[in-house]
Order: structure tokens, then sequence, then C-alpha cells
């Protein structure tokens, strides 16, 4: 238990762990200071506080390649990026953010750090969110939002974004298969380690990301292989073709 606090202009973290419950504080003392965290492992409920001084918004942060295990974030701060980030658990805070990048991989284990997100998203290239939760039938899940949401410099809006976006969502470190594609959602089916299959239906705003869950039995997309006769009567009603 207990913790520690960290001020200076600029300040760089590299390895180590917080545990035991202990808060870790971190001040940025100038207007223009950054704070990088990286590899490092926090657990068991303590909670990481950023700001900048006299309790004002601190102007950047970077966390990448950290483990978060049932910890806390509470930031006030202008620009933030995730990079390969992992997150079990736990309650997030960001405050007064203007500027957000993603990018390498972050998983999210049971937890949602990013369903209420201020300011502009920018996601980069090859990014991706890895989905580690239990999920219940027929759920709509907020991966992130924001005012705005940039993948790879551009907007998402209808018929404004790349077409492989639906590859920005993982599940158990694996990628689905688009089944089909409306607009600006997209049904995929994803394999579990245990064999079962389902299918998310990914929907992308603007604003946010969303992905609702079905099991391959109440999900009107699936493959042949999963559907057997059922299958037959709805690709005759939606005149489906798997990845169109």
């Amino acid at each position: 238990n207990g913790g520690f606090n960290l001020k200076a202009n600029n300040i760089t973290w590299d390895k180590g762990s917080v545990s035991g419950g202990g808060n870790f504080g971190v001040d940025n003392a100038s207007a223009n200071g950054k704070a990088v965290i990286k590899n490092v492992s926090f657990s068991d409920n303590g909670t990481l506080i950023y700001k900048g001084g006299e309790n004002s918004a601190g102007n950047s942060l970077t966390l990448e390649n950290n483990t978060f295990n049932s910890y806390n974030i509470n930031a006030r701060v202008q620009n933030l990026t995730f990079n390969n980030n992992s997150f079990n658990g736990g309650s997030y805070s960001f405050n007064d953010t203007k500027n957000i990048t993603f990018k390498g991989t972050n998983t999210l284990i049971n937890s949602d750090p990013f369903s209420r997100l201020q300011g502009s998203i920018a996601i980069d290239n090859n990014s991706i969110f890895n989905i580690e939760r239990n999920l219940t039938d027929k759920t709509t899940y907020t991966l992130l939002s924001g005012d705005s949401i940039k993948y790879n410099n551009q907007a998402l809006a209808d018929n404004a974004f790349s077409q492989n976006l639906w590859n920005l969502i993982h599940y158990g470190g694996e990628r689905g298969t688009l089944l089909r594609t409306e607009k600006n959602t997209y049904f995929v089916q994803f394999t579990q380690s245990n064999g079962q299959k389902f299918v998310f239906e990914e929907t992308f705003n603007p604003g946010s990301i969303t992905y609702k869950y079905f099991t391959i039995h109440s999900s009107l997309f699936h493959t042949d292989a999963d559907s057997k006769d059922i299958w037959n009567q709805v690709r005759k009603q939606f005149d489906f073709i798997p990845g169109k």
C-alpha cells in the first residue's frame, strides 16, 4: 500500500511495477511537458493519477506496453496516446482531453477504458483493439467514443472510410472473417479457442465504434458450414454473398 508522486517538466518511466493498492501520481510541471510510461505493470486496485502543475490538465501522456490489472486511471491530459497496452478490469477517467491517438494492439479484458473519451480520436494504420471478455447474446458494447474519429487520417462517415475497418477489432488475439457490409456496419464471424463461433455486428460512426454480440444461432449472417438448412432460407431472404 502507499504510493508516490513524480513531478517534473518531462517524465519517462521505463519498466517496473506498482501493486498492493498504492497510488502513482505524475505531474507535468511545465505547460509543454511530456510524460511517457512504458513497460510497467500496474495491479491490485491502486490508481494512476496524471495532471499538470497546479492541478491543471497536463500536456501529454503516452502509455506504451503497460499492463493494467484491476488498476484505475484518473488523468487530466490534453494529448493522450495508447500504444500496445492491456486493460483488465479497473475504472478509467480521462478528462480535458483534446487529442487521443491509438497505436499498435490494445487489449481490453472485461473492461471498457475507451467508451467515454473526449476530444478528437486518431487511429493509426495497423492498429488493433483486441477484445477478451465475457459476452452476452444480442448485447451492444461501446469500444470507444469521442467528439470525432479518424482512421489513418480519414474521417469515419458513411462511404468515407476504408473497407478494412472491420479488421480493427479482434477477439482473443484472432482476426475474424468478414461476412457482410451494410454502409458503416460490418458483420464479422469469429471462432473462440474452444471452437465456439459467434458474430460481431460492428458499427463505425463519426464519434463512436460499437460491436454487438450474437451467438452463431441468433445471428442472421454466418457461414454455410454453421447454419446448415436454416442458412438456405437466410441466403434467399437477404440475397447475401459472404464478403460483399
